[in-house]
């Protein structure tokens, strides 16, 4: 179960909002905490009494099929990746995880995707 409870909650829908946002946090003595996709189920993502940056309004993502490089947004989840790179033909390789997985953090860390080997 989770106990957290943040003193302010801001969702943000672009970078200009989450620079807001960390602005709020530094102003307010806030510690701040971030929420992707809201798969983490343990609670992770709050910082009790601190201010919790939303990001799963923010899903867009843009290929750029020259460079293999996919540009992904703090609240995308795995199944926005995989609709965006379809268009071009181009996948991102599997880590065994599910699509509603956030990608704000993941594939960064662990330079995986949604397709792929699943041992």
């Amino acid at each position: 179960m989770v106990s957290k409870k943040p003193e302010l909650i801001l969702r943000c829908r672009s970078t200009a909002d989450v620079v807001a946002a960390v602005n709020v946090a530094r102003t307010n003595g806030l510690y701040p905490s971030i929420r992707c996709g809201g798969h983490q189920v343990a609670g992770k993502a709050l910082a009790d009494g601190g201010l919790t940056i939303d990001l799963s309004g923010m899903h867009a993502v843009s290929v750029d099929t020259d460079r293999m490089v996919a540009h992904v947004e703090g609240g995308c989840l795995l199944a926005d990746v995989d609709v965006a790179t379809a268009r071009h033909g181009v996948v991102v390789p599997r880590e065994p995880c599910r699509k509603r997985v956030s990608q704000g953090l993941h594939s960064a860390a662990a330079s995986a995707g949604s397709r792929g080997r699943m041992d």
